[in-house]
């Protein structure tokens, strides 16, 4: 059974001011529990949005597709969002859902493609999959998110909503010293390498950053290296730091 309100079902009209989200109180044999109607937000995509993707031009579609975290019309939750032009049905599935496809369909936004919607409560952490249906009706194998910031380690393959909280910058100090120096007179000597080419654990793992900092930035001051540079460091489902 679900009921819109703590007590039974009733008929009439109920005057708002503004838009707000519904939340449901569900019961079956297994017990109790509340839920947001997901389709009851608004999109967080905007007409600007929609025209820019349209041209091709977007400058900061890194912040639109793919899964944020994020607190919309007063509720915590993630949003997620994917171009996919040829497909009848995208869902969103995850744990959460039960990696249902029925369950949390996506809004297609016409004008560009693009799939988006808004899942209350979801956050950092959360695993998730797009669920395609192809232009023949045929369910495609579930998609990880192509603009993922966050995967599983191999050979798991979802993408993992990632967390929101801003890195915090220490290096004021380099930064004020930069100012004072005409770079292009300075020399410098650059030390390129991979990440996971460079060292591995005695058991074969990769190193974390942190073992990095303490083993790499030693190690490339030895050799007389004033910089390190590296490949993109991406995580994706093969594997984010696989040796090239």
């Amino acid at each position: 059974m679900i009921s819109r309100h703590a007590g039974d079902f009733f008929e009439g009209k109920v005057a708002i001011s503004q838009r707000q989200p519904i939340r449901y109180r569900a019961k079956n044999a297994g017990g109790e529990w509340g839920v947001y109607d997901a389709y009851s937000f608004g999109p967080v995509l905007g007409p600007i949005d929609d025209y820019y993707m349209g041209k091709g031009s977007h400058l900061r579609l890194f912040d639109k597709l793919g899964a944020y975290e994020m607190e919309f019309e007063g509720i915590h939750g993630t949003h997620f969002a994917v171009w996919a032009p040829n497909a009848k049905r995208v869902s969103m599935v995850e744990p959460f859902n039960e990696w249902g496809g029925r369950r949390n369909p996506m809004r297609n936004r016409f004008e560009n493609s693009i799939w988006e919607v808004f899942i209350p409560v979801l956050g950092t952490g959360t695993l998730d999959k797009f669920e395609i249906v192809g232009p023949d009706g045929v369910t495609l194998p579930l998609k990880a998110d192509p603009f993922a910031r966050q995967s599983e380690m191999r050979p798991k393959t979802a993408s993992v909503v990632p967390d929101p909280t801003p890195f915090a910058w220490t290096d004021e100090k380099y930064i004020a010293g930069r100012a004072t120096c005409d770079w292009r007179r300075t020399p410098m000597s650059i030390y390129e390498m991979h990440l996971g080419g460079w060292r591995r654990r005695p058991d074969g793992g990769f190193l974390s950053y942190d073992q990095l900092t303490e083993q790499l930035v030693p190690d490339a001051a030895d050799m007389g290296y004033i910089h390190i540079e590296l490949p993109r460091i991406t995580e994706r489902q093969a594997d984010h730091r696989t040796p090239i």
